[in-house]
């Protein structure tokens, strides 16, 4: 019986070198010339450290590797020569010429260029080692880990195509590796073989690692040559050949790996397989003219397929590309990009890197509600709202755009813009969601700002255009206050009964109420006249508070907190005490049961972001008077209009409505702001904010202001007078009154005959009092043409037109004085002999 075995394995033997040229199981360089025959010593180089493959047992060459390329040596009847060493030395070797073979390398396309290739001696899968208790399951878990590979190895050469580990760190062998990462200074070791690494954890005794599969294809282990050496590729093939066909193969690959494989039983089986080895025998020799024939068939389907694996390659480059400038461009995108299941709570599949800045949760604790769910990151005021718009856009697939608050980890709200649609299967039903979430808060609150300063702007210009009105109806009224009170003063200066004489008084009170009424509505158009000073805005409330204590109800007390080191302002005295009797006098008011009234001063600095949100405002160092009660309140209808003339809350008859309105122009005609909070039974307060005086600002302005002079006790004088006005009943009302006083008077009722009258003669004219809007020739014109002709003309304005700047431009001009109408026949005497006399 064995004799009739070992006739069959020489048969075969035969049979397989006789096909061998014709298998075609040679890779490409199979074609070429015989080994030469005066060669009979191989030389062979091994990796000196590459258990079980290649290694030095006690001082001599061991291993699979090396019993294989002994065994393939003496089937071609050639001695061999093998020498170990470093894996680099050895590789460097045979690149040289220094060896003829190497027992061991794995085939790639890149080490193709410069090696030849046998045909595989053995497939290796490779090998991912972890310590046990490690996350590490595969390779997609080497992102961010530090990883361990035999330097110049196949694994070494996969990492640094394949960047998937943030640090690669190559070492002089395998065996060492496998030890640093027992002692746990790395992540993981990538080895070319899982055996080889099974081989050293047991031999070192590196009980705490486990070996994972790597999941990639089994590497092709060959005997590697110098490029173009295909006789030798060809003997070590056709070696290759004879040792699987007589199982010295199996033998040899049995002593090495079979404790590390499991065992195959039908193996065992072989010495009662012959008989159909030989029935396969012949059968192969029927086949072998089809064999032939399929070669090429073979070949040109082998090139084909090779051609799709590189197509598929590349495509899996370019995906692995896509991908990472997707993360990219996600990372730098302002927000977060999300794609969520249609549920109640938003569960996350996917969050971008942006969710930290957005919400303050690291990506990882959004997906799948890890930490929190996206629903409850929504303001409670929002969700309801939120998920009927989603179920609304979904059901007609419209894109979803929505502006809503979230509240983040550390308990901030934020505003933010989300744009999204629902993805869908074939059948209609909702797959997912996907969509961008940005944060707009500080856009939010740029509309906020812009929206009170559109509200400021609009309240100012309404305050301009009415107080333009106020400012020519002024005029007009003022006219025909002065025609009634010149009348009435007349007539006054004259014997009357005590009835007439009571009467008359009464009509001049009158007179009286109309005209602070035009000089309310003057203050509330910024026209009023003003004379500015340094001043301690704590003292004019003190005497504020005195005038308000004697005025206001018993039952309101008053409280005065007033900082000691006030800073001073440039203003009107006269107009801060309105501004300060009005708001005390409606804080009163708005307190018929008694309550507090809180008078405050204080020093603040505006900053840059302050003054951007309100109108007509600058930067820098104010005064704060702060006007409190505790009465009955505003709601929002009533705050909006409280600064419009004419607009009160109180009985008829018991406001004007221009108290507030006064209040508004005084402050603003000062540069500052004043600011109302109230809520309807909380009370209000008044916030004023004064400009404080700068030193030399105030001084300046003090040195302008000229000293008001005394009225002279004499009022009557001899000088003529030009008297010129458009308006008949006060041209022959204001002459009266100064013929009343001694003057002589000549009258002019345009510009045109005041210029004429003083040509003519002028050498007499003690003075000129005129109006400034007359038909034709105007105020103004006409006063530079007195000057032109006479520079030392003295010229006293008397206008309905009080506006302080006004009169400050026409002193500038040359004028010596202007008189305001309405007035007081005696405040005209006085103002003529103080121009007369100056």
């Amino acid at each position: 019986m064995p004799n009739r075995f070992c006739l069959i394995n020489i048969l075969v033997v035969v049979l397989v070198a006789a096909l061998l040229p014709w298998s075609g199981i040679a890779r490409e360089h199979d074609s070429g010339s015989p080994w030469p025959a005066d060669r009979t010593v191989l030389i062979v180089s091994a990796d000196h450290a590459y258990p079980p493959y290649e290694y030095l047992d006690d001082g001599r060459p061991a291993g699979f590797n090396v019993e294989l390329i002994q065994a393939v040596a003496e089937a071609m009847g050639l001695a061999v020569e093998v020498r170990l060493g470093p894996w680099q030395m050895v590789r460097d070797d045979l690149e040289t010429g220094r060896a003829d073979v190497l027992a061991g390398m794995y085939y790639s396309e890149e080490r193709a260029k410069t090696f030849g290739f046998s045909v595989p001696h053995t497939i290796v899968s490779s090998g991912l080692f972890v310590r046990g208790g490690s996350a590490i399951n595969s390779l997609a878990d080497l992102r961010g880990r530090r990883v361990l590979v035999q330097e110049g190895d196949i694994m070494h050469e996969y990492l640094l195509a394949n960047p998937i580990a943030s640090q690669v760190v190559p070492v002089q062998d395998p065996e060492r590796a496998l030890v640093l990462l027992s002692e746990g200074g790395y992540d993981a070791a990538l080895l070319s073989s899982k055996v080889q690494g099974m081989y050293f954890a047991r031999r070192f005794g590196l009980d705490n690692l486990r070996a994972l599969e790597t999941g990639l294809p089994g590497r092709e282990y060959c005997f590697a040559v110098a490029k173009g050496n295909d006789p030798l590729v060809h003997r070590l093939n056709e070696g290759l050949a004879l040792l699987k066909a007589t199982n010295r193969y199996r033998e040899i690959t049995d002593k090495w790996f079979g404790v590390y494989e499991v065992p195959r039983p039908w193996e065992k089986t072989w010495p009662y397989l012959w008989p159909a080895l030989l029935a396969l025998t012949v059968l192969a020799l029927a086949g072998f003219v089809w064999s032939w024939t399929l070669r090429r068939t073979v070949a040109q389907r082998t090139s084909e397929l090779e051609v799709s694996r590189e197509r598929l390659q590349t495509f899996f480059l370019e995906l692995q590309d896509s991908q990472r400038r997707l993360r990219v461009l996600l990372s730098n995108l302002p927000g977060m990009a999300y794609r969520c299941k249609n549920d109640r709570n938003w569960t996350m599949e996917f969050v971008s890197e942006g969710s930290l800045p957005l919400c303050g949760y690291k990506p990882e604790e959004l997906v799948e509600n890890a930490a929190v769910s996206y629903n409850d990151l929504i303001h409670p005021e929002f969700r309801e709202w939120r998920w009927e718009a989603w179920q609304e856009a979904l059901r007609l697939k419209q894109t979803l755009t929505l502006e809503y608050v979230i509240v983040g980890k550390d308990g901030a709200e934020k505003w933010v813009w989300e744009q999204g649609r629902g993805l869908f299967s074939e059948d209609g039903e909702v797959v997912c969601l996907e969509g961008f979430i940005a944060d707009i808060t500080d856009r939010k609150r740029a509309e906020e700002e812009r929206e009170k300063l559109n509200i400021q702007l609009r309240q100012a210009h309404k305050m301009e255009s009415v107080g333009t009105l106020a400012g020519g109806i002024a005029h007009d009224f003022n006219n025909l206050l002065q025609a009634m009170s010149g009348n009435i003063q007349i007539m006054l200066l004259r014997d009357n009964d005590e009835a007439t004489s009571t009467r008359l008084r009464n009509i001049a009170q009158s007179i009286d109420r109309g005209a602070r009424l035009v000089r309310q509505l003057l203050q509330f158009s910024r026209k009023a006249v003003v004379e500015r000073q340094r001043l301690n805005l704590n003292h004019a409330v003190e005497d504020a508070a005195r005038m308000l204590e004697r005025t206001i109800p018993k039952m309101v007390s008053l409280e005065l907190r007033l900082q000691d080191d006030l800073w001073p302002v440039l203003a009107d005295p006269v107009q801060v005490e309105q501004v300060l009797l009005n708001l005390g006098t409606n804080a009163a008011d708005a307190m018929p049961d008694g309550g507090r009234l809180i008078l405050e001063t204080g020093n603040v600095t505006l900053g840059e972001e302050f003054v951007r949100s309100h109108f007509n405002l600058e930067p820098g160092p104010h005064v704060l008077l702060c006007v409190t009660d505790t009465g009955r309140g505003m709601d929002e209808t009533t705050l909006a209009q409280i600064f419009d003339p004419f607009f009160t809350t109180k009985e008829m008859g018991k406001g004007t409505g221009l108290g507030l309105a006064s209040a508004y122009g005084i402050v603003t005609s000062h540069g500052g702001l004043v600011l109302c909070y109230s809520e309807p039974g909380r009370g209000a307060t008044f916030r004023i904010y004064w400009p404080a005086a700068k030193a030399v600002e105030a001084a300046a302005e003090a040195d302008e202001i000229p000293d008001v002079p005394a009225v002279p006790i004499n009022l009557d004088g001899g000088e003529t007078i030009l008297l010129v006005d458009d308006d008949e009943q006060i041209l022959d009302l204001t002459r009266e009154a100064l013929e009343e006083f001694g003057y002589t008077v000549l009258t002019a009722s345009s510009g045109e005959k005041a210029l004429a009258i003083y040509a003519d003669q002028g050498h007499d004219i003690g003075m000129v009092v005129m109006d400034l809007g007359m038909p034709g020739m105007g105020g103004r014109q006409c006063l530079r043409e007195l000057l032109t002709v006479d520079s030392t003309v003295r010229v006293l304005i008397a206008s309905g037109y009080a506006d302080h700047k006004l009169a400050e431009e026409l002193q500038r001009t040359g004028a010596k004085g202007f008189l305001g109408k309405p007035y007081q026949l005696k405040e005209l005497a006085a103002k003529v002999r103080e121009v007369l006399d100056g």
